[in-house]
C-alpha cells in the first residue's frame, strides 16, 4: 500500500514501485520417521522456472514445503525426495532432505550441458507424486539496437535480436530496473510495452533469461501528464505486484510504502524490490 503524507518517505519529481515477490526457505537433516504421505502434500515455496548456463547451478534453490492435507499445517521432519525426470547430465544435491519445522527443504540443481528443459519431481518419501519444478539451460539473450530512440510511456516496441525465448513470460526486459510486459516473443523478436508509469527520463534497456541478460540499450521516455496517480494527504492505493509488473507514477510528495504478502507457506522469506525513479523537466542537449 502506498500512502500520501507528510514528513515519510523521499521526496521525488516521480515515483515508479516495483516490487517483485518472491518466496524461499530451506531445511536439511537426516533420520526420522514422517507421517504417513497419504495425509501429506509438497507444495513450492520458490525456484521454479529458473534459467542457467548449460553446465551451471541455478542461481536459486529448489524450495518447497511439506504440509498436512487435513489442515495445512507443516509437517516437519519428513523425507522429502529431489529426482531428476527430465535431462541428461544434471545433478541434484541432496538428493533428499528432512523437512525443517516450517516444513521446508530445499536442494539445488547443476544443470546438464545440453540447452532445453530440465525437470525435477519433488516428492514425500514413499509417495508416487509430487511438485514438478522446471529449469531451463539457455544462451545468453543477444539485442540488437532499439528500433527508436524515443518512446512515450506505454507504447510497445519490437526488439530485435537471438536467443530469446518463444514464451513471452520467460523473457524479461527491464527499463532501467522497471519490467515491460512482453506482449509476443520468438527466438529472434520480443515485442514489449514500455512501461506506462516511467517518468520522462533517459532509460536504460536490457532484456534478460533468468541472470543472463544482453548488453543494455539507451532509450528517451516522454510521458503524459494527465497519467499521474493524484493522491490526497492521508490518501492510499493498493498494487498488485504478482506477476511483477506493479507500477505507478506519483507526483510531488512524500509517500510512505508498505509492503504485505498474501503468500500461505508459513515460515517462507519473501523478497521483493522497491525501485523508484525520478524524472526530468527536460533531456539534456
Amino acid at each position: 500500500m502506498i500512502r500520501s503524507g507528510r514528513g515519510v518517505g523521499t521526496r521525488a519529481a516521480a515515483l515508479c514501485a516495483l516490487a517483485l515477490v518472491a518466496a524461499c526457505g530451506g531445511g536439511d537433516g537426516g533420520g526420522g520417521i514422517g507421517p504417513a504421505p497419504d495425509d501429506l502434500e509438497v507444495v513450492l515455496v520458490s525456484g521454479d522456472q529458473q534459467f542457467a548456463l548449460a553446465g551451471q547451478v541455478l542461481p536459486d534453490p529448489l524450495q518447497v514445503a511439506v504440509r498436512h492435507r487435513s489442515d495445512g499445517q507443516p509437517a516437519e521432519g519428513v523425507r522429502v525426495r529431489f529426482d531428476l525426470i527430465e535431462g541428461a547430465g544434471a545433478a541434484v544435491e541432496p538428493a533428499s532432505v528432512l523437512s525443517d519445522a516450517a516444513g521446508l527443504a530445499e536442494a539445488r540443481l547443476t544443470l546438464g550441458q545440453a540447452l532445453g528443459t530440465y525437470r525435477v519431481l519433488a516428492r514425500v518419501d514413499g509417495a508416487e507424486t509430487g511438485l514438478e519444478l522446471e529449469a531451463f539451460a539457455v544462451l545468453p539473450p543477444e539485442a540488437d539496437s532499439l528500433p527508436v530512440t524515443q518512446a512515450v510511456a506505454g507504447q510497445t516496441l519490437v526488439i530485435t535480436g537471438r536467443n530469446f525465448s518463444p514464451i513471452p513470460r520467460h523473457n524479461v526486459v527491464l527499463f532501467s530496473g522497471v519490467r515491460g510486459r512482453v506482449t509476443a516473443a520468438s527466438e529472434t523478436e520480443l515485442t514489449v510495452e514500455v512501461p506506462p508509469c516511467l517518468p520522462r527520463r533517459t532509460v536504460s534497456v536490457q532484456v534478460l533469461l533468468g541472470g543472463e541478460g544482453s548488453v543494455a540499450g539507451t532509450l528517451s521516455v516522454f510521458t503524459d501528464p494527465g497519467a499521474e496517480v493524484a493522491l490526497p494527504i492521508g490518501g492510499d492505493t493498493v498494487v498488485d505486484a504478482r506477476e511483477g509488473f506493479a507500477c505507478l507514477r506519483l507526483g510531488p510528495g512524500d509517500y510512505l510504502v508498505t509492503v504485505t504478502t498474501a503468500g500461505t507457506v508459513g515460515g517462507g522469506r519473501y523478497d521483493y524490490e522497491l525501485r523508484g525513479l525520478a524524472g526530468l523537466a527536460a533531456f539534456p542537449r
